[in-house]
């Protein structure tokens, strides 16, 4: 996601979006549409410090292809990420794939 959003928030992306949103959320399996990605982004650099966050899920196995399948702390996530809520570490013990945001 990381990756995703430092190249989205360069300038010539942004200049080129209205265009290649398409392109860009091609190989993304996510009910965002590309106006709300590009909001992401827009938060992300705007924040100025960096805020690492995980929407977690549940580790699964679907015709022999690896999956997260999200959860509805994913949605906090989100919100967290937008700067509507207050960043939130993932809880203990949620392992490698729990939600939540660290600010750095």
């Amino acid at each position: 996601m990381r990756a995703i959003v430092d190249k989205m928030t360069s300038f010539t992306t942004l200049a080129k979006m209205p265009w290649i949103a398409d392109d860009i959320m091609a190989p993304l399996a996510t009910d965002l549409s590309p106006g709300q990605f590009a909001q992401l982004a827009w938060a992300k650099k705007r924040a100025g410090s960096e805020l690492r966050c995980r929407l977690g899920g549940t580790p699964s196995e679907i015709g022999g292809e690896s999956f997260l399948i999200g959860s509805e702390e994913n949605r906090n996530v989100v919100l967290m990420f937008l700067g509507a809520a207050a960043p939130q570490p993932p809880p203990p013990g949620t392992g490698p794939y729990g939600p939540g945001c660290i600010q750095r």
